[in-house]
């Protein structure tokens, strides 16, 4: 099934109108992911500068940074809180049985909703293919179940004429803001985060308008799982890896050894790099990892090296009782939080972890965006895809599927890391890099060149100007 084309007159109003001749734009914020892409790249100064009046709406954290500025066109605001209901769990439902062209990644999810749940996944495949047959789309019917009447009072007594979401539509706080642009008629953008968004996060509940992507990959992935229209998706690049244009540049020996030296870390032992994901998707078997890695130091399987522990902003694992003369942990100026709403990255975020990719000798991780940032700096990387579970119980299914997703197959395709199965294997392509750090260069810049495309260090313009002109050829549409 082809889903109905979200374009800006399909999925927010109903006539069109003609544009405003202001710029007034309204920015959501939902997390410190999102703070990250949007204020630290510098896309966040770019649209205030080039609108006439610039709202934010976000979590507490990040507004308690943002009034620190003092621009007479930038207006701050709460982002809501935004709780689920009978009404809007309808909406969910439906919208989850609309979307029926699923990616490998979402029909892997829905196997494990089979074993779960049989009776709603039997539910949802049902009226998904009843759906599919009369071509309709139910949950626009209760789209309404979002609405914030304070939401559409912020819009009209701003004059707001561009809503810049920070997720497609994923998010529920994001999604009061869709459903009162759509009744305004005014134009929606998401600049979307992640690689993984339009094929892992599931449909887009109220679809915004227009999207900018990394890729054309990505574009094409819009296209075809979501049913945008091609001159909808925007190819900008990848914001949060301009940085690394820099720390490339200033890659020599006198640079590794102070950021080493920096760390606690001997600059003249190699270095690997472990880092690691969310508990809910590895448990407590990362730490597991961290005995194996250092069991093996210890017994001169994997000599003269040190061990870099980078644990993932959602990781709130305690690592410290790991920490030796050649075990750091790093933590890169910020507290991990289960909840990303409260971690707020510290402003040097994208250039630290540059600057750990371009001076690990080996990168180990789940199959993690890392793999990415690697190959930036053409650091070799080993995926881990064997499963510990030191408590029996440590999460739901084999961490081997998540390479079967459709996001990470180009990692897969290209060769760009080695895949590992068992600890023998995790052992062997760590020493075997280590002895040849050349190994798979052409499969990492074979990535590097499908997934980000230019690296000129101004992705973060393309995005913005992506959106500043998103509305220069388009119609608003009237409120309904």
């Amino acid at each position: 099934m082809c889903l109905r084309k979200p374009t800006s007159q399909d999925s927010q109003g109903v006539l069109p109108r003609r544009l405003h001749l202001s710029r007034n734009l309204l920015l959501t914020i939902v997390d410190g992911f999102h703070y990250r892409y949007l204020v630290q790249t510098g896309i966040f100064d770019y649209l205030l500068k080039g609108s006439d009046k610039l709202v934010v709406c976000a979590t507490d954290p990040v507004l308690a940074i943002l009034r620190e500025r003092v621009e007479l066109k930038l207006v701050l605001s709460n982002l809501p809180a935004v709780k689920s209901n009978r009404k809007t769990a309808v909406h969910l439902f439906l919208r989850s049985c609309a979307s029926r062209r699923l990616s490998e990644t979402l029909n892997i999810k829905a196997e494990q909703q089979r074993m779960s749940a049989p009776w709603r996944f039997h539910l949802r495949r049902w009226l998904g293919a009843l759906f599919d047959a009369v071509g309709i789309d139910p949950s626009r019917w209760v789209e309404s179940a979002w609405h914030d009447a304070s939401i559409d009072c912020l819009l009209r007594d701003h004059a707001i004429t561009l809503l810049v979401l920070s997720t497609p539509g994923q998010k529920l706080e994001d999604l009061p803001y869709l459903e009162s642009a759509r009744r305004q008629g005014i134009l929606t953008i998401s600049p979307v985060y992640s690689w993984d968004n339009l094929t892992a996060k599931g449909p887009f509940v109220i679809p915004p308008g227009k999207l900018v992507v990394w890729n054309e990959g990505m574009k094409h992935e819009a296209c075809h799982f979501h049913g945008y229209a091609p001159e909808d998706v925007l190819v900008g690049g990848v914001p949060v890896f301009d940085s690394y244009v820099a720390v490339r540049a200033g890659a020599d020996a006198v640079a590794r050894k102070t950021f080493l030296s920096s760390l606690g870390l001997d600059p003249a032992k190699q270095l690997v790099t472990l880092t690691t994901i969310p508990p809910v998707y590895y448990g407590a078997s990362h730490y597991a990892l961290v005995q194996m890695l250092t069991g093996w130091m210890a017994s001169g399987e994997l000599a003269g090296i040190s061990l870099l522990i980078r644990p993932h902003p959602m990781d709130d694992t305690d690592y410290t009782g790991l920490v030796c003369p050649d075990v750091v942990l790093d933590n890169y100026g910020s507290t991990p939080s289960a909840d990303p709403r409260h971690w707020i990255p510290a402003e040097d975020n994208t250039q630290h972890l540059g600057r750990t990719m371009a001076f690990s000798d080996v990168v180990i991780n789940i199959a993690s965006t890392i793999t990415v940032d690697a190959a930036c700096f053409d650091t070799p990387t080993v995926n881990i895809a064997f499963d510990i579970k030191p408590c029996g119980n440590e999460y739901v299914g084999t961490v081997a599927r998540y390479y079967k997703y459709t996001h990470y197959k180009l990692v897969v395709d290209t060769g760009a890391a080695a895949l590992v199965s068992s600890p023998r294997e995790l052992l062997a392509a760590v020493r075997a890099y280590l002895a040849d750090p050349a190994l798979d260069r052409i499969g990492r810049a074979l990535l590097l060149s499908k997934q980000v495309g230019t690296t000129d260090g101004q992705a973060w313009r393309r995005t913005a100007d992506a959106i500043l002109n998103s509305g220069a050829s388009d119609s608003c549409q009237s409120p309904i």
